[in-house]
């Protein structure tokens, strides 16, 4: 995994205008307060309930201070969410990786971004769906920031590699084809390892001089996404073990594959079904 912080990305300003009338409803993600809970809509709005039910006991102090302490952090980051919306929105900040999709609203544009607040830089990724043209209403929401980003790569979960095979095999049986053959653990561990070795080469220098060119390299809610191309996907001979067919299969079905370990609104998976033929998806993460 790479750390990003104070990187020297050849970075485009913003494309946001000033006249762009930004609401922030939804703001800050329920991602920056329990990122294991199911992720909200993007219309939704971050909701703290902080008062228990009366049938519950009362706190105990330690328990009460820590609490506390906790409400302070969440009420600094949404502030400091709120600071950098207004900097996306008057187009204060620098682009990394975009990405457009009609899939929420009118279009919506994903942003991982930086900006500099009180000589600090944060990194983020901003959503900015059009609500309306005329006038011109936007939904701005902060999924998350840092004062570094990194990314990770999504894992292969087993029952999908298995899932994908058994699926064609009864396909092939109902058209009166010989059906695929079974993958074997050591066939599973195989396409677990060179999706990883993929995804790996894929993002390689993504944000640096180095890098892709940005057009390759989508950012969609918090993932990074590259479509490879065939020969791309089958470089290096990764899949030798596996039959012809076998991996046809698997290349055909790397979004099923991998989708389970995913967490993205069901508009967004339907838009990359349509429009990404064989994805390569990382996680982005911050810190600090």
């Amino acid at each position: 995994m790479t750390d990003y912080a104070n990187d020297s990305a050849d970075e485009n300003d913003g494309k946001y205008s000033t006249e762009t009338e930004m609401t922030f409803e939804g703001l800050l993600k329920t991602s920056l307060r329990e990122r294991d809970e199911p992720e909200q809509t993007p219309t939704e709005t971050v909701e703290v309930k902080q008062q228990a039910p009366a049938s519950n006991p009362e706190p105990s102090t330690s328990q009460a201070t820590e609490t506390e302490r906790e409400d302070s952090a969440s009420l600094q980051r949404t502030k400091l969410a709120e600071t950098i919306g207004k900097h996306v929105s008057n187009g204060a900040s620098k682009s990394l990786v975009e990405a457009k999709t009609n899939a929420i609203g009118h279009q919506t544009t994903y942003s991982l971004a930086k900006t500099t607040i009180d000589q600090q830089t944060y990194y983020f990724v901003a959503q900015i769906t059009d609500q309306s043209y005329q006038p011109h209403r936007a939904q701005l929401v902060i999924k998350d920031f840092g004062k570094s980003w990194s990314f990770e790569h999504p894992d292969v979960p087993v029952d999908g590699i298995r899932r994908a095979i058994g699926d064609q095999r009864q396909r092939d049986m109902r058209a009166g084809k010989t059906p695929v053959e079974r993958l074997s653990d050591g066939q599973v561990e195989t396409v677990r390892d060179w999706y990883q070795n993929r995804a790996e080469i894929a993002f390689e220098g993504v944000g640096e001089l180095y890098g892709r060119d940005d057009d390759e390299i989508k950012v969609y809610d918090q993932y990074l996404v590259l479509d490879f191309d065939v020969e791309e996907l089958l470089l290096g001979n990764d899949l030798q073990e596996l039959t012809e067919r076998q991996t046809i299969v698997v290349r055909e079905n790397i979004r099923e594959i991998v989708s389970p370990s995913l967490t993205i609104p069901q508009s967004l998976a339907d838009y990359l079904k349509q429009n990404v033929d064989r994805p390569v998806f990382a996680r982005i993460m911050f810190d600090g």
